[in-house]
Parts: structure tokens; sequence; C-alpha cells
């Protein structure tokens, strides 16, 4: 499969016509150009300024989508790949590529917001979002994908199995070349007798084994490309134990990469020792704040990749969600039953959602892109997992991949921290204001 060249993020999107007639109808089937295409596949016919008379390889301007999230540069093609999205100029199919950044020193390459599959597991579980839909999740990340995301996280866990069922389907319908990197998770085990039990905490080596190759069969595959201890053991398996495991599974070629997920300093330290830990998923978002504090700072100085769950905090931090919202979620929905949408958290927490509307405003974006942009913004973190029940959902924010908050942004969102109350953990500093000088000739500020 051919590389991609990662495309710089840019305020303006520009489009290359190289070897592109002047006049030609540009035909774009994204969603992620906004106000530009109001429905999927919606051919649009952009007024385009060209400089001179348009020759071949100018650089022009989409003047319908000039706030368009990503930069564009398109090139002939004949396949989609890890990373990009086709589209059509005439006769000719055209690249669109998402920024894609190093996983620490894995080898993979990431877009920046990954696909999260917790929801597509469904309700019926102790920590379901209620019923789902099997074609709703597929259409929704087919459509993450052809606006460029490159990957999907999933867990055995999520649904019992399901999530990864759903996943497995939408690979099988796909081209190898075409498939996203897939991620998966070992070490919660539920009992199938009582699907409303919370899952126990297991990383025996031969545990870790029976999950893999189940999690292999439901995927479909030959080879996880990134496998993640959920959560640390609780049933007294040495770290070490299971660790290693990891380390004789990659040389299987069962796996490609070994991370965990919501491992401790500690944990992480033991785990090096032995052997390098690729990646670590932590919660993080606006609202639980902690990972800020240790654990990230921790992969930073260690090469080790950080993919984040809940930027959006579980939905809290969305455009649309309410107190009502929380009263209406259905009975197996874990979240009705999480203090942060428990008053009087609840309150702070949208307090500190509608001071993210005036940054999302200048931005012409949303709040949920403003709130996984603030994420991706922290020193160390590689990339942030979304997830979404419909094609719509994704679009509120893709934008949050290319979406750089200025010094000034970062400044308002910690006042807001601190004068909301809001969530736990480190609360970034403002900038100190400094004074104008004065001049000593002409008494103004210089």
């Amino acid at each position: 499969m051919r590389a991609v060249t990662p495309i710089t993020s840019d305020a303006r999107p520009r489009i290359s016509l190289a070897g592109v007639d002047a006049g030609a109808k540009i035909v774009v089937g994204l969603t992620s150009l906004r106000q530009a295409t109001p429905a999927p596949h919606r051919i649009v016919r952009p007024a385009l300024k060209a400089p001179g008379d348009c020759v071949p390889g100018a650089q022009v301007c989409v003047s319908v989508c000039t706030r368009l999230c990503v930069r564009l540069s398109f090139a002939p093609i004949r396949a989609r790949q890890r990373g990009a999205v086709v589209a059509d100029a005439g006769d000719e199919e055209l690249l669109m590529s998402l920024p894609t950044y190093p996983l620490g020193r894995s080898g993979l390459n990431i877009t920046r917001v990954g696909f999260g599959s917790w929801a597509v597991g469904g309700g019926g579980w102790a920590f379901g979002w209620g019923p789902q839909d099997d074609e709703a999740s597929l259409a929704t990340m087919r459509h993450a994908l052809d606006v460029g995301v490159n990957w999907i996280d999933t867990a055995a866990v999520y649904g019992l199995g399901h999530s990864e069922k759903v996943v497995g389907q939408l690979l099988r319908q796909m081209p190898a070349a075409d498939r996203p990197f897939v991620f998966t998770k070992c070490g919660l085990v539920w009992d199938p007798t009582d699907r409303m039990a919370a899952p126990s905490r297991k990383l025996k080596p031969a545990s870790i084994r029976r999950e893999c190759e189940t999690s292999l069969r439901r995927l479909g595959v030959e080879r996880i490309d990134l496998y993640q201890f959920h959560w640390p053991d609780e049933e007294w398996t040495p770290v070490e134990y299971s660790w290693d495991t990891m380390t004789r599974l990659i040389e299987e070629g069962k796996i490609r990469a070994a991370g965990v997920s919501n491992f401790d300093v500690h944990l992480l330290d033991r785990c090096e020792a032995l052997r390098h830990v690729d990646s670590l998923q932590p919660p993080f978002s606006l609202i639980n704040r902690t990972a800020a504090e240790k654990e990230i700072p921790w992969c930073g100085s260690h090469g080790t990749g950080v993919i984040c769950y809940s930027p959006m905090q579980s939905g809290l931090l969305t455009d649309r969600f309410s107190a009502e919202r929380v009263s209406a979620l259905p009975e197996d929905d874990w979240r009705r039953r999480s203090p942060e949408f428990l008053q009087p958290n609840l309150g702070r927490n949208l307090a500190l959602r509608d001071a993210l509307r005036s940054i999302a405003k200048g931005h012409e974006t949303s709040v949920s892109a403003v709130a996984i942009a603030w994420v991706l913004a922290t020193p160390g973190v590689t990339g942030a997992i979304v997830g979404a029940r419909t094609p719509t959902q994704v679009d509120g924010w893709i934008g949050a991949a290319s979406l750089t908050l200025t010094p000034e942004d970062l400044d308002a969102i910690a006042v807001a921290l601190r004068q909301t109350g809001a969530g736990s953990g480190p609360v970034p500093s403002v900038r100190p204001v400094v004074a104008p000088r004065r001049s000593a000739y002409f008494g103004t500020a210089d």
C-alpha cells in the first residue's frame, strides 16, 4: 500500500489543481465540509477563485468552505488508503488526508482522532450506553473513515463481545488495503450468566491468551494492531507475568504493538522494565484532568504514545447535552449512575460547557471540537478516542483533528475551569498579563 503524506493543517483550505482543467466540476462526498455539503455524498460545485488563468498546479480557494477543518491537497489516485478520503474532480479520483502522527515508538502513524466503539456494543450490560442499531453503527464507522479517521478503538467487554463483532463486520466489508488500524483491549472478564454484573479485572497469562484468540476471531483479522490491558489486575497477578504474555504475543505475530489503559506510573515503570510500553490509554478531558499530573508526562519522557478516552466526558461536553437529557437516558445507560452526570457536578460541568461556546463560535466549530482540541493541545497526547452513534455526531467533532486553539483560547478555558470548579485534576495556569512598557521618549506603549 502506497504511503500517504500527511497534510498540514491550515485555516484556509487550498486545492491543488495540478492536472485538472480550469473550470472542472469538483465532486466532494464529505459531510465534513459542513455547510458546503448539507447531506452526505452530495455533489457541490464550489466557485473557484483562481489566480491568473488557473494553470495546472495553481493554488485556489474553495470559497464555499473557507473554514474547512483540514487543509486539502488533491492528487490523482485509485484507492482509498488509511487516513485518506477519496473525492472526485471530473473523472479523476482525488485524495484528502487528515494529519497523522507517530504513536510513540510503535511504528503506527495515526490520525489525531480515532473512532471509539464503546457505544457500538449497545445496551444490556453493566456499562452499556443503551440500545444501538448495528446498521447505524456500521454507517457511522464508515463515515468516520470516509472523513479521514484511520483507527478504531474497541474492547472485548464492549457489549460483551458485540462491539468487536460489529467492527469485524465492517472490516469484512472492506478491501484489506482500505481497512483502518484496529485497537482492542483485554482484561475485563464477564459472567455469561449475569450480563448486568460488573466484569472482573483479570490479567492472568492464560486469560490474556484466551481473550486474544477470541478477539482475533470476532474481528476476523490475523493480527491486532494494538492490544491493550483494559484495567490493572485485581486478582494479585504480578503485572510482570501479564506483560511478558504481551511480549510473547508480539513475537508470535498475533499483535503488532502492546499498550495499557488506566495504569498508573508505578505499573508503567514495572512494564517498561521488561518491554517498552507502546501506548497508554487514560481517561482525559477538561473535566477529568488527573492524567496530566503524572501519567502523561511519564509517557512523554519514555516515548510512549497517549490516546485519551472520553475527551468529551462521555457526551457532557457537547452542544446539546442538558440536565433534561440525563433524565431521558435509558435505564441501562451507565451515565445515569455516574457522579459527573449527577448534581452538583452536573451543574458545574454544564457551566464549563457553556463557557466553551464563545470559543467554538470564534472558530466556527462545535463545543465538542473545542473540548477535544484542548485534550490534543496537551503536551504528550498523541490522539483522542471519540465515539459517535450517527454520522452527524462524527461531523460534530471531526474538526478537532486540525483545530489549533490560540493561547487566548487556552487562557479563557483555564479561567472557566477556575470559575466553574468543574472536574478534578491540575488546572492549567493562565499566562501572566505583562503591562506594556512606557517609552522614555514619547510616554507611549512600545
